[in-house]
């Protein structure tokens, strides 16, 4: 996924597991920030907010559809 410096996605709720690796730039939600080479866990049933200030491309592995709520 590539996002644009300042995007924003709602909380999704997660219907399995979701890995997400950035590839450049950062990426927030809201545990924290990160950047370039993090790999971040999601698990079933969580939800998080995901914003991107600078932009950032990330690989997002989705082990089943999200849900937007």
């Amino acid at each position: 996924l590539r996002y644009a410096p300042g995007a924003e996605i709602p909380a999704p709720e997660h219907t399995g597991f979701e890995h997400i690796i950035v590839l450049s730039g950062s990426q927030r939600d809201d545990r924290g920030a990160y950047g370039a080479g993090s790999c971040l866990i999601h698990a079933d049933g969580t939800q998080h907010r995901v914003s991107s200030p600078d932009g950032c491309v990330v690989l997002a592995l989705w082990y089943s559809p999200v849900a937007f709520r």
